[in-house]
């Protein structure tokens, strides 16, 4: 039988004898990188508009910033992207 290179392979549950889709493929990390890239430019210049301010950049700063500008953003995104921010090299002032 042949398959397509997108198509997840089966896993059989735990238990069951029946097949489930295998979860960890790497479409998912991909899909979130893209998600994470797609809302940086908008993260980078909260972070820069707190550093103005004299504010530091924590997660619940950056959440507020980014949906004051009509971002939205999931809460289990928040993480991903300030660290991401923060692994950036400081911004020159």
């Amino acid at each position: 039988m042949h398959r397509n290179a997108g198509t997840p392979a089966p896993v059989t549950g735990t238990g069951t004898g029946r097949p489930r889709e295998d979860t960890t493929q790497r479409g998912q990390i991909t899909g979130a990188a893209a998600d994470i890239a797609a809302i940086l430019p908008a993260a980078r210049a909260a972070r820069d508009e707190l550093h103005v301010h004299g504010q530091p950049l924590t997660r619940d700063a950056l959440a507020a910033r980014l949906r004051q500008a009509d971002h939205q953003v999931r809460n289990a995104r928040l993480t991903p992207i300030l660290d991401a921010l923060r692994s950036e090299p400081a911004a020159a002032s």
